[in-house]
């Protein structure tokens, strides 16, 4: 019963299985995305961060036209996973067909923010 409830308060608090802290970012401007892959890369071990997913939003989703090298770098990296707003896509008009191979898309990146957060993720803003 014990174990059942700290797993429990584990995932509410954003902690997967292996106990790690999960976390999603929405970012409109690519730079933001140097940021969190500096401190991902550069971060505490006590954050005990095991993913972190970012999701490019609004005129950040450009940055997979001008073919970024942030987007190739932060592809590499093996806790952070990126995913375009189709949304997003559509608006600025960029063919989703020319995503990267390791990108993800969602219909709509605020709504998946708010559902990651409802499975325990911190979502975290710039």
């Amino acid at each position: 019963m014990l174990a059942a409830f700290i797993l429990a308060v584990s995932v509410s608090q954003g902690q997967d299985m292996k106990g790690g802290d999960k976390y999603v970012f929405v970012i409109s401007k690519i730079n933001y995305l140097k940021a969190i892959e500096d401190a991902v890369s550069t971060s505490d071990p006590s954050l005990n961060i095991s993913e972190v997913r970012v999701i490019l939003c609004g005129e950040s989703v450009k940055a997979f036209e001008e073919k970024n090298p942030l987007i190739e770098k932060t592809l590499h990296h093996e806790k952070i996973k990126l995913y375009a707003c189709g949304l997003s896509l559509e608006q600025m008009k960029v063919n989703p067909r020319i995503l990267t191979a390791g990108v993800g898309s969602v219909r709509n990146g605020l709504l998946e923010a708010m559902i990651l957060e409802k499975k325990g993720y911190k979502k975290m803003d710039l």
